[in-house]
This record gives C-alpha cells, structure tokens and sequence, in this order.
C-alpha cells in the first residue's frame, strides 16, 4: 500500500513541476513588474541559536576496548544565519547556512546544513491571501563516525565510518493566510515532497562468530580483511563484487542500510498575534513518509521505524524598532530532528529519533530597505 502511494505522490509532483515549469514565465514576468513598481525591496537577515535543555556525558569507546574519560556535552546545538530578500509584497526568496551536532554517549554527529525557499503570491482577497511555496534544503558531512556499537542479526558493527553522508530534500506547497483585526493572522498550509540520502562508501569494524573484521564498502561491494588471529588463519582479505554478496556475508548493506528515497505529505497550521511590540505564535505540522524498503530493515534489526512525525512551535518575538526585534523560540519534535536532518535516518543510526524532544532558541532579526 505504501509503495502504491508513494508512486502516486511521484505522479503528483511531476504535474505539479509541470505546471510550474510551464507557468515559470509568467511568474517570472509578474516578479520582474512587481520589482520595478515596488521600490525599495526588503531585506531581513538574522542569526539564531539553538539547543535543547539536558546534557550528556560523552564517553566514546577507544581502541583498547575501555571508554574516554565522561565530558558534558548538550544533546543538540545548532547556529544559523539566514535572509530574506522580498523583492515585493508577492514575491520573496529566503535562504539559510547551519552548522548542526548531534552528540550521544558515544556519538558525535556534526552537519553543515543549507536551505533555499521561494514564495509567490498566487491570489489576494480583502482579509486573505494564497502562496505557492517551493523549498529545497541539504546537509552534508565529510565523514559520519559512529562509535558506539550496533547488532544486527549474528554481526556486531563495532565502528563505522560513512565517507561523505549527505541528503538532499524539497517540496512544493501552497499557503493560505487569513488577517483579521486585533493583529490576528492565521494560515494553514499543505505540501508534498521527496527526500534522498546517499553516502560514498563506509569503512570500519565488525565482529562476527568470535572474529573480528575490517572493512571497507563502496556502493557496489568492497573488501574485507581479518584483524588478528581467528581460529587457525592468521590473515583472511575477501574481495565482494556487490553489495548483495556483502549482505548475504554480513547481514549489512552498504546500500539499501545507509541511504534511502522517500516520499512525504505535510499539512501545518499557524496562528500569530500582534500585542504591541510583542507577537506571540503558535505553529503545528505533521509530516507522513512512505518509503518500504528501509523501514522493513529497521524493523528487522529491532529498530522503530518512523514514519508519521510532528512539531508544535511556540514563538515570542519582541521589537526594539521597525528594524530590530529579537525571538525565543520552543519546538516540541516527536521523533527529534528526522524530518530536518534525514541523512541520519539509518538502520544503524534510527534509533537516535526513538525520543521526543524540546528545542530552544534564541535569534535577532535586522530588517533594511534597498
């Protein structure tokens, strides 16, 4: 059943993109008029923290098979720097660069993240407005190191290395926005889209039947090597040509564990109200997957799969001027962070969404005018 609705998501998008690539003209040509009667244009450009409020004492294991000495760590950070360009009260364009860690017992997670989103006025009434809105975001690591161990079937995965994790997600949605008096906005959105997780290869450590091996997978096979004596063979190197034949070995595979494309839906809701120099906001968003294959591993390795997901935002932002306000910021996530950072949605890694979570933030806007 999911496979049948994630091929009519797929249909779904393609007309969509269709419609859009044949309408591109005429919005561009709406955008070009729209920047030459609305003079100036808007900029606003801000930073935001953000972290979440219990630590963890992070103690890796080390080589001699003992652990580091426990450091405190927080859980989750992120630091980001964002803008917006309005080149008019139709059309707008925001982008954003983060730097994101993931920090366990044992983990240590770190990501480079990037966003781009567009935002185009489709109609006005007298107290509503409708948007079609596209966004496309990635995060990108040079190398994933897990330390803590990890079983599937009769293996134990005592250390891997994912050689450049990456994934790349966007989706296409409309927005519609209602103002009423007393400064109260509210909007309701829905949107469809795809994400696509990839790697280039992971090396590392397994044990299995009382022998441990070394290892080092591409995505179409890979060579393993025995480190130190096992029974009676001193030296063992095998060479895999597929990454089936690394799966039938090992129970592990390079591929169809560490990357995955999936389809989703989302439909959020937000209200906002003005209160002086005050405004206070509520935000909720669902997000649904439908992908088989890995969630199927996942389950088979006695991992949760996690395919329905929800955040409940909360913000306060206050206005020192026109220009200058600042906004705290708390996200109540279901499954913590899987549908911002996907690359880490792995048979291996999934159980790092198991846990809800509450995220903090503190951020500072300036606005200007070209």
């Amino acid at each position: 059943m999911l496979a049948g609705f994630s091929v009519v998501i797929r249909y779904l998008l393609t007309a969509i993109g269709a419609v859009v690539f044949l309408t591109a003209p005429v919005i561009a040509n709406e955008i070009s008029s729209d920047h030459r009667s609305v003079v100036p244009s808007r900029i606003e450009i801000e930073v935001q923290h953000k972290t979440v409020g219990d630590k963890v004492a992070y103690s890796p294991n080390l080589p001699d098979g003992t652990n580091a000495p426990p450091s405190q760590r927080s859980r989750f950070g992120e630091d980001t720097a964002a803008m917006v360009w309005n080149f008019s009260d139709r059309f707008s364009i925001d982008g954003s660069l983060s730097q994101r860690r993931f920090v366990t017992l044992r983990d240590d997670f770190e990501f480079n993240a990037s966003r781009i989103g567009l935002q185009y006025r489709l109609a006005a009434g007298v107290h509503s407005s409708t948007f079609l809105t596209f966004d496309i975001s990635s995060n990108r690591s040079k190398e994933l190191r897990k330390n803590s161990y990890t079983t599937i079937e009769n293996s134990v995965i005592k250390e891997v290395s994912v050689r450049r994790p990456r994934d790349l997600q966007w989706n296409l949605g409309l927005k519609k926005e209602y103002q009423f008096g007393a400064g109260i906005r509210l909007s309701m959105s829905g949107l469809v889209g795809r994400t696509d997780s990839r790697h280039s290869g992971i090396e590392g450590e397994i044990a299995q039947g009382g022998c441990n091996y070394g290892f080092d997978f591409g995505n179409s096979g890979g060579e393993v090597s025995q480190i130190g004596q096992c029974g009676s063979l001193l030296e063992v190197t095998r060479i895999y040509p597929t990454d089936s034949t690394v799966e039938s070995e090992f129970n592990v595979s390079p591929v169809l564990d560490f990357q995955n494309k999936s389809d989703f839906v989302g439909v959020g809701a937000a209200a906002l109200k003005e209160l002086g120099s005050w405004e206070l906001g509520a935000e909720f968003y669902y997000q649904r997957y439908f992908r088989d294959s890995l969630d199927e591993r996942i389950t088979a390795a006695g991992g949760q799969a996690h395919r329905g997901v929800y955040t409940f935002t909360t913000t306060a932002t206050y206005s020192f001027t026109p220009n200058l306000s600042i906004t705290a910021m708390a996200e109540y996530h279901s499954n913590r962070y899987i549908n911002q950072v996907p690359v880490l949605y792995t048979t291996i890694t999934s159980s790092r969404f198991d846990e809800d979570a509450v995220f903090l933030s503190l951020g500072a806007k300036y606005k200007f005018q070209l």
